[in-house]
C-alpha cells in the first residue's frame, strides 16, 4: 500500500491523504482522527522532501506558492 501511495503521490499527488486515511484505517486499524492526524504528518513530510530535492535545481515557483499559501489560510477562516 506504502509504494502505491507513494508512486501516486509523487506522479499525481491531490488525494493522496485521503488513501492514506483508509490505509491507516483498514489495515493498520487506526480510528478515523488519528488515521487523519498521522496522514497530515506524512503528508508533510512528503512536501518537505519535495522541497529539498527541488529547492537546489531551482524549480520552486514561490510567487504562485505563497499565492496559494494565502488562498488556503482565508479559505480555512472562511
Amino acid at each position: 500500500a506504502g509504494l502505491g501511495i507513494g508512486f501516486y503521490d509523487g506522479m499525481i499527488g491531490p488525494g493522496t491523504g485521503t488513501f492514506l486515511v483508509f490505509t491507516l484505517v483498514a489495515l493498520l486499524g487506526y480510528d478515523f482522527l488519528q488515521a487523519s492526524a498521522k496522514a497530515k504528518i506524512v503528508n508533510l513530510a512528503t512536501y518537505a522532501g519535495a522541497l529539498l530535492l527541488f529547492i537546489p535545481h531551482g524549480s520552486v515557483l514561490w510567487l504562485l506558492g505563497r499565492i496559494l499559501a494565502v488562498a488556503n489560510v482565508g479559505g480555512s477562516y472562511l
